[in-house]
This record gives C-alpha cells, structure tokens and sequence, in this order.
C-alpha cells in the first residue's frame, strides 16, 4: 500500500496549455516520489500534449478506477472525465466542446473526492469563455466545486 496522496489532476482546457504544464510536470520522476498522480481528462488532448512536447517516449494509459493506476515515472495514468471522447478541438481556440470537457473533468475529480476515492484535486487552467460557451453557469473552479458540494 502507497501511502503518498492520491491527487487527481483535471485537464482544464484541452485547447489551452493545461494538458502541456500536465505532461511536463509529471515528466520530472520526482513527482512520483511526493504523490501518485491521476490525470482527469481526454486521451487525445494528453497524447497531443506528449507529440507537442516532444515527450513522446512518455505513454498515457487509462483505467477505469483510481485504484487501477501504475503511479510509476513515464506513465500518465488517465481517468476519462466522460464515456466519450471530445470532438478535435484547436489549440488556442475557445470553443463550447472545449469548455464542456474542461468541465466534465472537473465534475469527475468532485465526485472522486467526495466518493474518497482520492485525496485531493489539481486544477490546470481553464478558459471561462469556454466555460460560458457550454452553458456552465459558474465562473470558475471555486463557483464549480461549491456548487456541486454543497459548499458555502
């Protein structure tokens, strides 16, 4: 049994720089030492930040439960945020499908948390005109969570 924290690490905006600050941080072993990271997100967004990165030696692989990933140095453990994956979305683009997967990320690492089933969140950027374009009413990461927990 591992007894570092088991944080779930939302994607944010796949046509943002989320995914990329995401890859590159869990390229460095150390972080493995200090946590056990599971991304929250799409696999193409991941596997289009690995090839813009050039981290291509690196591999994402998905499970279905927190309990299922590896936690070991090269290896993107990734939790789909929805059954599906999102349409292609451009970088650099705010765009409807972008904002609704951020937030299906979001949502996802909510009902972890609170299922316990992880220790904690990492939130990577999000576009709030993304956000507003999915029809996501709240501003924000703190608006999303508080909304969804019940929080004050």
């Amino acid at each position: 049994m591992d007894n570092k924290p088991l944080l779930g690490i939302t994607m944010g905006d796949p046509a943002g720089i989320g995914p990329e600050i995401i890859v590159k941080a869990l390229a460095d072993p150390e972080v493995y030492g200090w946590c056990r990271p599971l991304v929250i997100g799409d696999i193409q967004a991941f596997k289009r930040a690995l090839e813009y990165t050039g981290l291509t030696r690196m591999i994402v692989r998905t499970v279905e439960m927190p309990d299922e990933g590896s936690y070991t140095p090269g290896v993107v453990d990734l939790l789909p945020a929805s059954s599906g994956s999102i349409p292609p979305v451009p970088l650099g683009t705010v765009t409807a499908a972008a904002g609704a997967a951020a937030y299906a990320a979001i949502i996802r690492s909510i009902d972890l948390g609170m299922d316990k089933l992880i220790d904690g969140v990492v939130t990577a950027p999000i576009n709030k005109t993304s956000l507003h374009e999915a029809g996501v009413k709240h501003a924000g990461h703190t608006e999303i969570f508080s909304s969804a927990t019940g929080a004050g």
